[in-house]
């Protein structure tokens, strides 16, 4: 098949009631355009595409696919494929991946799916990139009044440089974080590798700060109280503790020297509870509002106060974006 410079085969709109067959090509020289065609079956294979060197899949349907279903080959195939005048479309994307569906491929159709939004995120990032390159172009007025000036200045350093690279950057920065935690929502589960990770960070941190004496009770009433000053500032008979937190907790009682503590009663610490407590916006263990972290007993505890807010922070952010993915999964169900 040779189409020298032009096209190689110009099938756009074509109507194939049966099937196309595309197999067992060696040589294909010019372009494919299959736009917008409606094929009854596509009967193809790998070595035929990649043949290929250009080729336009933008609107094309088909009712049946039988060629290759592996992933790899079919990516590569769309990537190939889903351009037209050198603009990204989703459009084949979303074909494959009903086909997948409907022949109950759904991981596939889901992995198709993820690269679909990987793809379509690239693309708006090339977008802003040739955007840059418009802006960029032109010569500085002559220095008569200060406005042009000003204008070429705002054009040129903001206009050109800081804007468009804030969008990039946050466009770059916003695809990472939901690739990775929810798979463009396609994948919530995989949100639990970051919460896990948050959770057992904070859950080694605050049992060490427990351990050190830098946690006390979130309650002013206790901690003006003679019994929790008791292990805090001490005795005439015995020195502060060490570790008031878990001493008030566990005993012995400081201003009787025997028995339980005053505080065996009182919501007993765990660490990996307090760890959910604070990443996981979304429960309530009752550890966070039993205790908190000091700031002027010793320097973990000074450290845990400041980092478990950003902790809470990164907690709310996995989870935001748990559900904004998850919610505009269900909305594109496609």
């Amino acid at each position: 098949m040779n189409g020298g410079n032009g096209y190689a085969l110009n099938a756009q709109r074509i109507v194939v009631r049966e099937g196309l067959y595309w197999r067992q090509l060696k040589i294909v020289v010019g372009r494919i355009d299959l736009n917008t065609a409606h094929l009854g079956d596509l009967v193809d294979d790998e070595q035929s595409w990649n043949e290929v060197f250009s080729l336009s899949l933008v609107g094309m349907t088909y009712e049946d696919l039988a060629g290759p279903h592996d992933l790899p080959s079919r990516k590569l195939w769309l990537k190939k494929g889903a351009k037209f005048i050198g603009q990204f479309h989703p459009q084949p994307y979303q074909q494959l991946a009903k086909f997948y569906r409907e022949t109950g491929h759904r991981h596939e159709a889901r992995e198709i799916l993820i690269e679909k939004e990987k793809e379509q995120r690239k693309a708006v990032r090339t977008s802003i990139c040739s955007a840059t390159k418009e802006l960029h172009s032109g010569s500085p007025p002559p220095l008569r009044t200060i406005l042009p000036w000003l204008k070429y200045v705002r054009r040129r350093y903001i206009d050109f440089f800081l804007l468009p690279w804030l969008k990039f950057g946050l466009n770059w920065f916003w695809d990472k974080l939901s690739r990775r935690i929810t798979g463009y929502g396609y994948k919530p589960w995989l949100s639990f590798g970051p919460l896990l990770t948050l959770v057992a960070a904070m859950a080694i941190l605050s049992h060490i700060t427990w351990k050190q004496g830098d946690f006390a009770p979130n309650s002013d009433v206790i901690l003006t109280s003679a019994d929790w000053k008791a292990y805090t500032e001490g005795t005439t008979e015995r020195p502060p503790s060490a570790t008031p937190a878990a001493d008030w907790s566990n005993g012995p009682n400081r201003q009787t020297g025997e028995g339980a503590g005053p505080g065996r009663d009182y919501e007993t610490f765990n660490a990996l509870a307090y760890g959910v407590d604070v990443v996981v916006p979304v429960l309530n263990l009752g550890q966070t509002a039993a205790w908190a972290p000091s700031t002027s007993r010793g320097p973990w505890g000074w450290w845990l106060f400041y980092l478990q807010k950003l902790f809470i922070i990164a907690g709310w952010g996995v989870t935001a974006i748990v559900a904004a993915s998850i919610s505009g999964m269900i909305r594109r169900d496609d």
